[in-house]
C-alpha cells in the first residue's frame, strides 16, 4: 500500500474515494462509482477495476494481475448487460488522475440519446442514477455474476 494513494486508502476503507464493493478476491477488487462531487446519486453501473497491489500503470501489472483485471471486465460486462440491458458496455484506462491502476466499465443505458458520446453517457440527465441503499442494490444484483 502507498500511503499517499487514493486508491490505496480506498482499499483500506479510508478517504474519498471509498465506494461500494461489487467483488473482490486477493488480486483485483471491483467497485461502483459512488456519487462524485456535488452529486447525490451515482450514475448506475459504472465500475471500476482495481488491481489490490499498488501498480501506478498497465504496464506495471504483472502476468497474473493482467489476466484477472482481463476476466474481471470481461464478467463486468456481461453482468452488466444481463442486468441492465444497456445498448452498449463501454471501458477504458485513462490513468490520469490516479496513479493506480484502475480500469473503468461502464454501460451506455437504453434511450441515451445520440448526442451524449461514449464517454459522456453518464452526463445525461435522464440516465438511471442511485445513492445508499439503492446503490447497493445495484451492487447486489451484480455481485453474483462474479462468483
Amino acid at each position: 500500500m502507498a500511503d499517499d494513494c487514493l486508491i490505496c486508502r480506498k482499499h483500506a476503507g479510508e478517504g474519498p474515494l471509498v465506494a461500494p464493493m461489487v467483488w473482490s478476491d486477493d488480486v483485483i477488487v471491483v467497485t461502483h462509482i459512488p456519487p462524485v462531487g456535488d452529486e447525490t446519486s451515482a450514475f448506475v453501473g459504472h465500475l471500476v477495476v482495481e488491481t489490490r497491489r499498488h501498480a501506478p500503470y498497465i504496464d506495471d501489472l504483472t502476468e497474473e494481475e493482467s489476466a484477472a483485471v482481463g476476466r474481471a471486465v470481461r464478467v463486468a460486462a456481461r453482468a452488466l448487460r444481463h442486468e441492465f440491458s444497456p445498448e452498449y458496455v463501454f471501458s477504458g484506462v485513462i490513468g490520469v488522475g490516479v496513479a493506480h491502476f484502475h480500469q473503468h466499465v461502464w454501460p451506455k443505458h437504453p434511450g441515451t440519446p445520440g448526442r451524449y458520446a461514449w464517454h459522456s453517457v453518464d452526463e445525461w440527465p435522464g440516465a438511471p442514477r442511485a445513492a445508499g441503499g439503492d446503490l447497493d442494490a445495484v451492487c447486489d444484483r451484480l455481485r453474483p455474476h462474479f462468483e
